[in-house]
């Protein structure tokens, strides 16, 4: 037989499998090609090859959408809440409001926090017990972020009242 171009005869195969033999492209541009050339001839192999071009771009079409289906699911999970809240609010706040009536308190720094009522058991069932520490831990530093964030705005409000006070007299 022949010689395959440089390549290696079990490279080729390869090779369509990865670049679907028709090219590829990405966001539907016009596509990359790419062909293989061999001295010698395999008319045999030659035309197994045109019918097996001529079923790729089907094959290939579905072999893309496969590899995106994780992607897709992703995507899906990130933008739309499959955790089954039904009113969309958050799981706790840290001042009461009107979906948010029972008060909890964590265990680590004594943070009072509330929750919907069920929230206990909504908790277990879709994350553990376990969940409800990690949960706290978050809790007691979104108060800690809060009360930086009041300390600090307190802080430049005084600064400014002193400024204008020394001014005026």
């Amino acid at each position: 037989g022949g010689g395959h171009g440089g390549m290696h005869p079990e490279m080729d195969p390869l090779f369509q499998a990865f670049f679907g033999g028709n090219g590829f492209a990405f966001g539907g541009g016009p596509g990359v090609h790419f062909r293989t050339f061999h001295m010698g001839g395999q008319p045999r192999r030659q035309q197994q090859r045109q019918q097996q071009q001529h079923h790729a771009p089907q094959e290939a079409g579905f072999a893309q959408l496969i590899q995106l289906l994780p992607l897709l699911l992703l995507f899906l999970f990130t933008f739309f809440n499959f955790g089954g809240e039904s009113s969309g609010s958050a799981l706790y706040t840290l001042s009461r409001d009107a979906t948010h009536p029972v008060r909890r308190t964590t265990d680590g720094r004594g943070v009072h926090y509330f929750v919907k009522g069920g929230f206990e058991r909504e908790i277990q069932m879709r994350y553990g017990s376990a969940w409800i520490g990690e949960l706290e831990t978050k809790i007691e530093n979104d108060k800690l972020m809060d009360l930086r964030t009041r300390c600090e705005s307190d802080t430049r409000d005084r600064q400014r009242r002193a400024k204008g006070a020394r001014r005026e007299g």
